[in-house]
């Protein structure tokens, strides 16, 4: 079996922030097997939006290319928006 894998995503038509816990695998028979579990965790994200730095730095979540996932700013959290973009930030950060 293939080593399980963790993807975070928004849910398709809505706004609730998912933790996604995939695996695929073989039968000793060789069928193909795959197995996925989507857990909410909007709780963990307004944590995240309410974690602050100092006296004016916010913790932001965001994949591997720069896209936000998590903003204190939620509007920002819709896929479109990047580290990069952010005042204070550039593309060497990301």
């Amino acid at each position: 079996m293939q080593s399980p894998w963790l993807d975070i995503d928004k849910a398709e038509n809505s706004s609730d922030l998912m933790l996604y816990l995939n695996a695929r695998g073989q039968t000793a028979g060789g069928k193909q097997i795959a197995a996925g579990l989507g857990l909410s965790i909007n709780a963990l994200a307004d944590t995240i939006r309410s974690y602050k730095i100092g006296q004016t730095g916010h913790v932001y979540l965001a994949r591997a290319n720069g896209v936000l996932l998590v903003h204190r700013d939620t509007a920002l959290s819709d896929g479109k928006h990047q580290l990069k973009d952010l005042p204070g930030f550039s593309r060497v950060l990301n």
